[in-house]
């Protein structure tokens, strides 16, 4: 077959269909011959052979590439650098397993980017995309993955190569190839490459809470997750600003959905430790509160400025408020830590407690008042008048009837002083008097 297909290319009104059957046909005997006797063992001599025939193809397409001017000659060529590919990756299932085998067939990528960029092959970019759809199968829909053995430490195990050195041949590649056309296969090339970054973060977080890759899935763990996408999010949303690109577009987009949502469905629900159980530390703010809403607050009003900046006025609300409300939860659950230790679901809340977190509320909504006069954003007034209209309805419809003694009549004094402040503020500041004219009235006399 390799044989009479590269005899038969030469003066064929079609020679890429006669290098067609010289390149492939020899890679699926050999695969089929490798499964009937070797039964897909790893064996480096079937191995050889395969390298063998990635030689064979490569000299066949040196000498097709010395008459590229006869018509055809770069379908040929295209032919058979996709039979070198095909052989080296059949090579690399007989040597190689696991990550290492992915590793392998995402090396060709780059070289196959710089073949492309010497010859000027069109065929080649098919080829690279069908070699990075087999990778991307392999490291993102083989579920497999999960059960590769963990030898080592995190950060010196399988997945720094697995899916370091794919995430970097992907990268690599798409500059490459992004030099002569700006096309679908750049775009996939960039979306590997960033696909693999995200769960090269989000499987190291995983095994390094965990220990390995399956099991439970915790407050801890989440918060670190949510803190890896929120990062790479705002990274890629402020890179697009400079340089647009489809995929740091939708991949910030992603990134960013998939945050907010593990936020409110899981950390502000699901797996508060309010009651869910989960030990938050003794220290005071220096804790897993501090990871589960303090940073993602940090990082929301990141994401605030820089939507604010670029004119995004619904990123702005959404992150904004999301900051708001984070900030508002740590405050509240750092109160109860206080209280109560590093389990938040045991103990009973006595007066002290109810009337800290209404102390720690009306706190919190002065500072954002005064933040709000002092930078001019209305939207942090708003927030501050909703947490005292919160921190009111506390205090007539809890405090009047759960409070006793010293702490009611505290909890009263108290929120009427603030009231009192933040009707002055407004006054002073906010909505001033207007002062009287000065000026005559036209047509007047004195």
């Amino acid at each position: 077959f390799a044989a009479g297909g590269f005899i038969g290319l030469w003066g064929a009104p079609r020679p890429a269909r006669w290098a067609a059957v010289s390149a492939v046909a020899p890679a699926a005997v050999l695969a089929i011959a490798y499964g009937r006797i070797a039964a897909f063992e790893i064996d480096f001599a079937w191995a050889l052979v395969g390298v063998g025939l990635a030689a064979l193809n490569v000299a066949a397409a040196e000498r097709a590439a010395r008459h590229r001017a006869i018509a055809g000659m770069d379908g040929v060529l295209a032919a058979y650098a996709f039979g070198a590919s095909l052989a080296l990756g059949l090579a690399s299932t007989m040597a190689l397993e696991q990550a290492w085998l992915t590793v392998a067939l995402a090396l060709q990528l780059p070289a196959l980017a710089w073949i492309h960029d010497k010859l000027r092959v069109d065929g080649l970019r098919r080829v690279a995309l069908a070699v990075a759809a087999v990778v991307l199968v392999r490291l993102v829909l083989n579920h497999r993955v999960l059960d590769y053995p963990l030898d080592g430490v995190p950060g010196l195990d399988w997945m720094i190569y697995g899916y370091g050195v794919p995430a970097l041949a992907f990268w690599s590649a798409a500059r490459r190839f992004r030099r002569l056309a700006d096309d679908y296969v750049v775009t996939v090339l960039e979306a590997g490459a960033l696909a693999f970054g995200v769960l090269l973060a989000t499987l190291q977080i995983r095994y390094w809470v965990a220990g390995d890759l399956t099991g439970g899935y915790a407050l801890l763990e989440q918060s670190l997750q949510t803190i890896a996408w929120l990062v790479v999010a705002y990274g890629l949303y402020r890179g697009r600003q400079r340089n647009p690109r489809p995929v740091a577009d939708w991949g910030w987009r992603i990134l960013a959905s998939m945050s907010a949502t593990q936020i409110v469905l899981l950390q502000m629900l699901g797996d508060n430790p309010l009651w869910s159980g989960e030990a938050v530390g003794s220290w005071p703010v220096f804790n897993l509160l501090a990871l589960a809403y303090g940073a993602p607050a940090v990082l929301g009003f990141l994401f605030y400025r820089a939507a604010r900046c670029y004119g995004h006025r619904v990123l702005a609300m959404i992150s904004g408020i999301l900051a708001l409300v984070l900030i508002f939860v740590e405050l509240s659950l750092e109160v109860r830590r206080a209280f109560h230790g590093s389990l938040l679901d045991v103990g009973v809340t006595g007066d002290g407690e109810w009337y800290a977190y209404s102390v720690a509320w009306l706190v919190y909504a002065g500072a954002l008042l005064a933040l709000a006069l002092w930078r001019g954003f209305a939207a942090l007034r708003y927030a501050s008048l909703a947490i005292v209209t919160l921190t009111v309805a506390k205090v007539f419809l809890f405090d009047m009837s759960e409070l006793t003694g010293l702490y009611r009549a505290l909890s009263f004094l108290g929120l009427g002083l603030c009231l009192i402040g933040i009707g002055y503020l407004y006054q002073r500041y906010v909505f001033p008097p207007k002062t009287p004219s000065l000026t005559r009235p036209t047509g007047t006399t004195p």
